[in-house]
């Protein structure tokens, strides 16, 4: 499965979009930001998403999915980490 960095790239390359007008069109001054969140880096934060859901005329839904994913999967990450963490004491 891709990451939703990855996801918000080919959206944005399909809609046709640089990570210029994007970023300028989220209210920010350089792309710098737009090209953290595709490289996972950072997330867009979410009173940008609905923006990010126009511009690139995304499935909301499929947005919720993809969040609620990896957000799930960092969570496991973390837990199992700190399981095997207490094991070793």
């Amino acid at each position: 499965m891709k990451s939703f960095g990855e996801y918000l790239r080919q959206k944005r390359i399909k809609a046709k979009l640089t990570q210029g007008k994007v970023a300028l069109s989220l209210g920010y001054k350089t792309p710098q930001f737009v090209s953290n969140w595709e490289r996972g880096l950072a997330s867009p934060p979410l009173d940008k998403i609905s923006r990010l859901v126009q511009l690139y005329k995304l499935d909301p839904e499929e947005i919720i999915g993809l969040l609620m994913n990896e957000q799930e999967q960092i969570l496991r990450h973390a837990l199992s980490t700190r399981s095997k963490q207490k094991g070793a004491l």
